[in-house]
């Protein structure tokens, strides 16, 4: 019979104690403390703890360190770490309940949601994917655009800046390789005329009327906020052979039409 936490009748492996092998691996540094701050775990005789590289670590972050976080150094995978058990806690402002039986994850079953049968990603809601991401951090509001999960379709929350990111804030960052969110708010988002024709321009509403974020396609880097008739301008006459070429003749025909002549009209 194992002395440890499962005692059951298995091979022993640890004659010390009595105990099997599984249960050695949870009582071999029972009261060692994870070091990463922000961590709670320790050896309680119900966590595994082990070492890596000199360091104390609980399963989970031992788990982060050798598969995500591999070949990392020491120092960036403690900052990295520690923002990713700072971030809040899901589903709190969720108004669906807990669901007492639930399936398997994966499985195709109706979504406690949407109401549509498809994978179940959260078993605990019955939440398909998409439906997780809009209820994962319900009512909570965005860092960047000020508008809540429910007007954006979904919030997350960055791990490295510390701050909730709607999902249409996130895909901008990443569609133009922003460096910060900070860089969209206070760099993108207070440019309120159009670098071009200096009309007043708006970033929320219809697609049509919103403003256009104008970048180079040839390197990716951002050069200015248009109005949409500039950016579709500006990208027409990329698409010419010779754009600095196709603006002096548009100068000079709009100078000098060529049926400007008497008897016109």
């Amino acid at each position: 019979m194992c002395r440890g936490p499962c005692k059951q009748m298995v091979i022993i492996t640890n004659n010390t104690y009595q105990v099997c092998a599984g249960c050695a691996h949870y009582l071999k540094y029972m009261g060692e403390k994870c070091e990463l701050r922000n961590c709670p775990n320790y050896g309680d005789g119900k966590t595994r703890m082990t070492t890596k590289n000199g360091h104390m670590l609980c399963s989970s972050c031992h788990t982060s360190y050798s598969k995500k976080c591999a070949g990392w150094p020491w120092e960036r995978f403690v900052e990295y770490r520690s923002q990713v058990l700072y971030r809040p806690a899901s589903y709190q402002k969720t108004d669906y309940p807990l669901i007492k039986n639930p399936v398997e994850r994966h499985s195709l079953a109706e979504c406690s949601k949407c109401k549509k049968v498809s994978k179940i990603s959260v078993i605990q809601y019955q939440f398909c994917d998409t439906c997780r991401k809009q209820e994962q951090y319900a009512k909570e509001t965005c860092w960047c655009c000020g508008f809540t999960s429910e007007e954006s379709c979904g919030m997350g929350w960055d791990t490295f800046e510390a701050v909730f990111a709607c999902n249409r804030c996130a895909l901008k960052k990443s569609k133009y390789k922003l460096a910060s969110y900070s860089i969209l708010k206070n760099q993108i988002r207070t440019r309120l005329k159009c670098d071009i024709c200096q009309n007043s321009i708006k970033h929320e509403g219809k697609k049509e009327d919103r403003a256009c974020i104008d970048h180079d396609h040839s390197n990716n880097k951002v050069r200015g906020v248009l109005c949409p008739a500039c950016n579709f301008l500006d990208g027409y006459i990329k698409k010419t052979d010779c754009p600095q070429e196709w603006a002096k003749l548009y100068v000079e025909y709009v100078s000098s039409p060529p049926l400007d002549i008497p008897g016109m009209h």
